[in-house]
């Protein structure tokens, strides 16, 4: 029998801007595990830390909504450790505090807060179904609409209290400049795509009737996004040839971005490729992975200048014994930098990380390859929307033809841009 203790915390270091307030932390361990989870509907103000007794854990006031939840969940862990007996000390610590917490317990009197938290713990977090980067899109709307229930004063609202004015205010606030926190404001896409995270969450809530109608339902959203800007091939022939000096972070950069551009890989499939996910085979390197976004596979054999690329890191003695492929610059670098190549190389556009991608894209249709389902494998988009996915496979063979169609476009248009600048030999010398 393991025992099991629980306890509550006041971090100090950890002050939240938006509620002014210390996090009060539940803690429940044991001998082999421990978990500590923030109390979403309280906190302690600068006046009552000082009344906060660590020991008793308690705030040395009467009337004080802290202690009076701290004694809630106090009562529920002793009722729980009595009705469980033996049982108890087999239930995972997660359970325990779902119960005591009563999160397992929603009404349409649960506070929003508690809800959306306990609903992405729950059907979100643990969801093997569900990839990292829609989980991590998820708590990402989810700290959005907390920040706004914040910004609007109304902390303690419950679910059957959160109305379409409230769900019109959220998408409000989200276009919005919000000076008082510093907030910029976002993109109607941006935007639309945080509001569905939540109404996934209210209709999970509807339908387990919580709350009779769901408020973000029938909200009219902007679904498509502007078509962002490309690299012609003679402007990525530019920074292929640009002279860099001696400058090791620009040429770093440089790097990664072609090679963003030489296989479609999105920033976060960039800085999180190692060298396991590419196989060097008979037929040249395959990449073999999968995209951080959506987890959906990608498949690829790399064209000529992209193996140039990953040789350059291989070979050099700084990064030869690191685990990723490219030494990857934090994204806030790498788009800063990236503008200041294209400033360099004369290139009238405004460019960022992902901008790579969708120029691949733009060339690989260019260079011939108009196959969907091959462009799918390469660029790690889905093809259950179509119906020949039914009946085709990609091969290795297709993958093989299309990287050659790709490395011919390349070759032949660098080649003439390297006679145009009269860069004698450095064709053969960079392509090879």
């Amino acid at each position: 029998m393991t025992g099991i203790t629980l306890k509550f915390r006041v971090e100090r270091s950890r002050k939240s801007r938006r509620t002014d307030s210390y996090p009060v932390f539940i803690i429940l361990e044991n001998h082999f595990d421990k978990i500590k989870v923030k109390l979403d509907d309280v906190g302690v103000s600068e006046q009552e830390l000082l009344l906060w007794n660590a020991c008793s854990e308690r705030l040395e006031s009467p009337y004080s909504e802290v202690n009076q939840r701290i004694e809630q969940i106090k009562l529920e862990y002793l009722k729980l450790k009595l009705n469980k007996g033996n049982d108890f000390y087999k239930m995972s610590l997660q359970r325990i505090l779902d119960i005591i917490t009563l999160n397992d317990v929603m009404t349409n009197s649960t506070p929003v807060l508690v809800y959306i938290r306990n609903h992405y713990r729950q059907a979100v977090l643990d969801n093997q179904s569900i990839c990292k980067g829609t989980k991590k899109n998820y708590n990402k709307a989810i700290n959005h609409l907390e920040h706004y229930i914040f910004y609007a004063q109304m902390p303690k609202i419950r679910m059957m209290d959160f109305s379409r004015k409230q769900a019109f205010g959220f998408l409000d606030y989200l276009l919005s400049d919000v000076k008082a926190t510093e907030k910029p404001a976002l993109q109607a896409v941006s935007a639309a795509s945080v509001v569905k995270k939540i109404k996934a969450i209210f209709q999970r809530a509807y339908e387990e009737e919580i709350v009779e109608r769901n408020p973000f339902m029938n909200m009219r959203l902007v679904n498509s996004s502007k078509q962002r800007g490309r690299l012609s091939i003679d402007e990525v022939a530019k920074l292929h040839f640009l002279d860099l000096g001696n400058d090791i972070n620009l040429s770093i950069v440089r790097d990664c971005f072609l090679f963003s551009i030489y296989t479609g890989l999105a920033y976060s499939d960039l800085e999180g490729l190692c060298k396991r996910d590419i196989e060097v085979t008979s037929e040249g390197y395959l990449l073999d992975s999968a995209r951080a976004k959506t987890d959906k596979k990608l498949k690829q054999f790399l064209v000529q200048p992209a193996i140039d690329i990953l040789l350059k890191y291989e070979q050099c003695e700084t990064y030869k014994y690191h685990k990723k492929a490219l030494p990857v610059p934090n994204m806030v670098a790498y788009n800063f930098k990236v503008k200041v190549l294209a400033e360099m190389a004369g290139i009238e556009k405004y460019l960022s990380s992902h901008i790579g991608r969708h120029s691949c894209m733009q060339l690989l249709v260019e260079s011939g390859n108009e196959n969907p389902q091959i462009l799918n494998s390469i660029m790690g988009w889905s093809n259950r929307n179509m119906v020949s996915a039914v009946y085709y496979m990609v091969t290795n063979d297709n993958l093989i033809k299309a990287r050659d169609r790709y490395d011919a476009y390349l070759s032949r248009h660098f080649e003439k841009a390297a006679q145009q600048m009269g860069l004698i030999g450095a064709c053969e010398e960079m392509v090879g």
